[in-house]
């Protein structure tokens, strides 16, 4: 137990705030969830002879950049692994929606990128950039690649979900800021 938990602890600080090691724990362990998932698929592929070198290719350069998220965490560089580890989402779900399983519906799984923007930093211009980053490349590549028919996704009703997501789950985050804030204070008043 006491592995997992210096695993789960990676790039931790006494210095850290309850706010912050929350984040370095939750990102460590999406991490480890992201690396268990790229090893099982090339473990699994291996054993039933399904070696595809363009897919064993993306879980490779997956997984190392995920091992890289984490040295950059071990390393205390904790904006640059959130940040490499956002837009290696943003890379994959693209990736996925456009060549690996296109016409899946795939593009809505981009609500995780603004989602995970709003609890990873605190500036909003990085949670808008994000939110209009999830929208365009919802919209976007369908433009070119055609994975669909426009009727589907000529409409903006994608993008009043992404938002109407973004802002529920907005309000929400702000409360508890709030409200942890208050639990903060009262716990330091009464020592």
């Amino acid at each position: 137990m006491n592995f997992l938990r210096r695993l789960r602890d990676i790039g931790l600080k006494e210095t850290h705030g309850s706010k912050e090691r929350k984040r370095i724990r939750i990102l460590n362990i999406l991490i480890f969830i992201s690396i268990v998932h790229a090893l099982f698929f090339l473990i699994f592929d291996g054993f039933t002879g399904n070696f595809l070198s363009q897919k064993t290719g993306t879980l490779g350069i997956q997984l190392l950049l995920y091992l890289t998220v984490l040295f950059l965490h071990y390393k205390y560089h904790i904006q640059a692994a959130r940040v490499l580890y956002l837009t290696l989402i943003l890379a994959v779900l693209f990736y996925h929606s456009n060549y690996a399983f296109k016409g899946y519906y795939g593009e809505y799984q981009y609500l995780v990128v603004p989602l995970g923007a709003l609890f990873f930093f605190d500036k909003k211009y990085i949670h808008y950039l994000s939110l209009l980053t999830a929208i365009a490349a919802f919209y976007v590549p369908n433009l070119y690649y055609q994975n669909y028919p426009e009727q589907y996704f000529g409409y903006l009703n994608a993008s009043f979900l992404f938002v109407s997501v973004f802002v529920s789950i907005s309000f929400f985050k702000r409360e508890n800021d709030k409200n942890e804030y208050l639990l903060e204070q009262q716990g330091i008043k009464s020592i």
